[in-house]
């Protein structure tokens, strides 16, 4: 199984997972990156999904299909790397991890 690129593609693979007895779902960096990062630690805005992989609807989408499993989120974020000015914004998207 591929690793999914898209919220699309991680939603449509949750059944699956559950099926597998997963328990979360973990993701790296989905925030604005530079363009073509393929790690997402190049993060240009903490306040934006990453254009490349979604909007804030295919997020929902992902983070629904997982709660709707009672599956988990996990993930990845490196508070250290590029949040310059951001660093204490709030934005939709802490309130839809939490």
């Amino acid at each position: 199984m591929a690793v999914p690129s898209t919220f699309d593609a991680a939603a449509a693979i949750v059944d699956c997972l559950d099926t597998l007895g997963i328990s979360h779902g973990y993701a790296s960096r989905y925030f604005k990156s530079v363009p073509g990062s393929t790690h997402g630690y190049g993060v240009a805005d903490p306040t934006q999904l990453n254009p490349e992989i979604g909007d804030h609807d295919t997020c929902d989408g992902w983070v629904n299909t997982i709660r709707a499993c009672g599956m988990g989120h996990i993930t990845d974020l490196a508070p250290r790397v590029r949040l310059g000015r951001h660093a204490h914004s709030r934005s939709r998207i802490g309130a839809t991890l939490l």
